[in-house]
């Protein structure tokens, strides 16, 4: 089980019609992780698809609405993620 400040997030790429989990702790995903989402998600060079991590599309973790933003001091693919309730 994962720590309490740990959590598993599904991030899908509506283009692509791709989907994978990230691991975000402390709101934050590791440069590391962030690359393997975005091969997972898109992966196509010079493609403009999706975002950071290469998610398109509406991202929502158990009903509440998932933000991706770039965390610029973590590396190219670290990100920092928020999930905000609607």
């Amino acid at each position: 089980m994962a720590p309490e400040n740990e959590m598993l997030i599904t991030l899908t790429n509506d283009f692509h019609n791709t989907e994978t989990v990230i691991r975000v702790a402390h709101g934050l995903v590791s440069n590391r992780a962030g690359r393997n989402a975005w091969k997972n998600l898109c992966g196509v060079d010079g493609c403009i698809c999706g975002g950071q991590l290469g998610q398109r599309g509406d991202q929502r973790h158990n009903g509440a609405k998932v933000q991706v933003e770039p965390d610029y001091a973590g590396g190219d693919y670290s990100a920092v993620v928020e999930i905000r309730g609607e």
